[in-house]
């Protein structure tokens, strides 16, 4: 079987995937590769190929550039461990809160993450670190940026939420972990008290919480947390010289990118090389060609024809060990190599050729 590369996109105007990055690492004293995990579950095969992506790209920028390169691993503890419907409102519970034995659901599914990660570090000799939301939203800019959305709600629905017009910021309560998951109760006040976000939780009453007091934690959703974490890496960048750039699944690139991130970092006054890069792994799909969903796989009890290993990273480990995982990162770090290889989608069928005895003739074409 003869496999393809056929050039598309940024392919066709570089040779190297580092072409893409020397004007911005020309000034730049260090490289961060920043990628996400939201530890609902064991981690999908999906993050381990974002995971060894930010490692093999890590890898090939600092050979290439010659700068110390290190992987952020920013993990979401704040995400929902399940649902609860109290007087018609939809509250969630977050993973910190979820206590299974002497630990919460975020930590015990963090820890295959952290093997990959470590396993991932042991080749490339590319160090990393764990970030936790909490520190996340912690930071001084992020705040800024939540306050700036907050006082221009008219300014940023078009962007954050066209069709709903409602933006999802919404304060945990530090006593129970719960989060009015569709803002219902969530009250902000831009006149009498622009400071001050509150939501009513069932079991503490009116929570408030400070946007000048870093330690009140505020849960945004995906389109907010996603610009408002650039601005960090921003920051980081004006104050070390710092570069971070962002890898994610190819789920998030297109009109998302436009649309979210860039219109909306362009309105809070960023611009041009400000704006950190990001960077999209191949998509792998199912037979039809949709993407291998960890959401689906999850609340629909999808995929059962597929084998579990497909589908569950301790179950890949069980069933192909390190062999499976040299395989993988083999595969992975090929496609740094290449721009025909990076920027395209890869089926499991094909994944699943990889193991067989007999490989796929690649003509490289």
């Amino acid at each position: 079987m003869k496999l393809y590369y056929p050039p598309v996109g940024i392919a066709h105007i570089i040779t190297t995937i580092s072409d893409l990055f020397t004007d911005r690492l020309s000034d730049s004293s260090s490289i961060q590769i920043a990628c996400i995990s939201q530890p609902k579950t064991a981690p999908h095969f999906g993050t381990m190929i974002v995971i060894f992506s930010a490692f093999a790209l890590a890898q090939k920028l600092k050979i290439d550039f010659n700068l110390k390169t290190d992987v952020l691993v920013d993990s979401l503890e704040n995400s929902p461990a399940r649902t609860i419907e109290i007087d018609g409102t939809n509250y969630s519970l977050c993973l910190s809160h979820e206590i299974i034995g002497r630990q919460n659901l975020a930590e015990i599914n963090l820890k295959p993450i952290i093997e990959i990660a470590k396993w991932a570090s042991n080749k490339t000799k590319i160090d990393f670190s764990i970030r936790p939301y909490k520190k996340i939203q912690s930071q001084i800019e992020f705040r800024n940026g939540l306050r700036k959305i907050l006082t221009n709600p008219d300014l940023f629905l078009p962007m954050l939420s066209p069709s709903e017009k409602k933006l999802r910021i919404r304060p945990i309560c530090p006593h129970c972990g719960l989060v009015d998951k569709e803002a219902k109760t969530v009250k902000y006040d831009n006149f009498n008290y622009p400071n001050l976000i509150s939501f009513v939780c069932p079991n503490h009453g009116i929570i408030n919480a400070y946007i000048d007091n870093t330690d009140d934690v505020i849960d945004c959703n995906t389109p907010i947390r996603t610009i408002l974490r650039s601005i960090g890496f921003i920051a980081e960048k004006n104050i070390t010289g710092k570069e971070t750039i962002i890898i994610n699944g190819s789920d998030w690139s297109g009109a998302w990118m436009q649309r979210v991130y860039f219109d909306s970092l362009s309105t809070l006054g960023f611009n041009g090389r400000q704006i950190p890069f990001n960077i999209f792994t191949p998509q792998i799909t199912d037979w039809s060609g949709a993407k291998l969903s960890k959401t689906i796989y999850l609340d629909k009890n999808a995929y059962a024809d597929i084998d579990k290993a497909w589908i569950s990273v301790p179950d890949f480990i069980d069933k192909f060990g390190d062999k499976g995982l040299d395989i993988i990162w083999g595969e992975v770090s090929s496609w740094f190599e290449s721009p025909k290889k990076l920027f395209r989608n890869y089926s499991l069928d094909y994944i699943r050729h990889l193991f067989d005895e007999t490989r796929i003739d690649s003509n490289n074409l």
